[in-house]
């Protein structure tokens, strides 16, 4: 049974949110049946793949055991569907299974693959996909190696190196930078408001001169700040500091004052903590998402109008709404990172799709 609990709970990612149960259900059903090919019945059996919907171990049954046990945890949203996420003891029962209980030869692995990192001034892994490829049978070289190839890495790198360079930063040194990209979600009874129909203020940072809001997403809900240069329009947020690390603020207090119309006010209250650490990096943003994984907590300071749980999840805010005025107050750290592990929601961007088929082209013709 534990094989086949761990093949389910490795379904789940860390730091995501709850998914349905149909969503689960069916992505343990087809990592199961691309996996048995080419195995015996025997070998099936013994890698606990042995998970079908009405035969052998039922993946509904597996899915509820794993919940009674408390290695998922389940919610009901407002419609009454169940949602699930891999718990606490969920994380610490497939590490244990990954690892064989912390045996001599994980913790050795273990040990050279975070001393390559901290060579090569690149962050950690966490724990728990660490032991996942222990327990796929890699190597410290070919891991660092495989992170070393990443395109995706590279050309995020040269993406912010490009907007800072118009922004006039070509020699960055020793500094440190925090991005900034606010972004507002609408209510859905607002999405078809314009974009020029919404209006930013804010205090605490300088803005650009040239700050704009726009909705590049296929979601029309979100509106995004970003820069104009000339007649390009850029919805990937800015750079309000840039600065040596001990002039660099430990702590900044912004508020984004999101005025809809003339009968919504949203005053969103950021107080942020700059987390200094003894890990890799000089970027800061305001959307923590990496390409990899990492020990880092993930999110992205979307102003949300709606109070509602599953949008905010756990950041630390305080919820104050009348009549026309919604007041939210946050208190948030960031965490310093390589800018190469930047993984933010530029793609819709026309500016970024139009430059980045052209650094592929280019990147293309000189491998040739």
């Amino acid at each position: 049974m534990d094989k086949a609990l761990a093949n389910l709970l490795r379904r789940f990612q860390l730091k995501m949110p709850p998914i349905t149960e149909k969503r689960i259900l069916k992505e343990v059903l087809d990592d199961c049946k691309e996996e048995r090919k080419k195995l015996s019945k025997e070998e099936i059996k013994e890698k606990g793949l042995n998970i079908y919907e009405k035969q052998g171990i039922r993946v509904s049954e597996l899915l509820n055991e794993a919940i009674k046990r408390g290695l998922v945890d389940a919610i009901y949203d407002d419609c009454g569907e169940r949602k699930v996420s891999i718990s606490q003891e969920g994380i610490e029962f497939l590490t244990r299974f990954y690892t064989n209980d912390f045996s001599d030869q994980y913790l050795q692995f273990e040990k050279e693959i975070n001393q390559t990192m901290r060579e090569h001034n690149d962050l950690e892994l966490n724990q728990l996909h660490i032991a996942s490829l222990f327990w796929d049978g890699f190597n410290a070289k070919d891991v660092f190696e495989n992170y070393q190839k990443s395109e995706i890495q590279k050309e995020m790198e040269a993406y912010h190196h490009h907007l800072l360079q118009l922004n006039g930063v070509s020699d960055l040194g020793e500094k440190y930078i925090f991005h900034f990209m606010p972004k507002l979600f609408l209510p859905m009874e607002w999405f078809n408001t314009n974009a020029k129909d919404i209006v930013l203020q804010i205090k605490g940072i300088e803005a650009p001169s040239e700050m704009i809001l726009t909705k590049p997403y296929p979601n029309t809900r979100y509106v995004v700040a970003g820069m104009k240069f000339g007649r390009e329009k850029i919805s990937s947020g800015f750079y309000p500091i840039i600065d040596d690390k001990e002039d660099f603020p430990e702590k900044l207090d912004i508020t984004l004052q999101w005025s809809i119309g003339d009968y919504m006010k949203i005053i969103h209250e950021l107080r942020i903590n700059f987390a200094f650490a003894d890990h890799a990096g000089s970027f800061f943003s305001s959307e923590q998402y990496l390409s990899r994984n990492s020990n880092l907590n993930e999110f992205d300071l979307i102003t949300y109008v709606e109070k509602d749980a599953e949008l905010w999840r756990d950041r630390n805010y305080l919820y104050h709404s009348k009549p026309g005025e919604v007041v939210i107050e946050e208190n948030v750290t960031l965490s310093h990172f390589p800018i190469k592990l930047h993984f933010p929601s530029f793609d819709p961007d026309p500016h970024f799709r139009k430059w980045i088929r052209k650094w592929r082209e280019h990147s293309a013709l000189n491998v040739i």
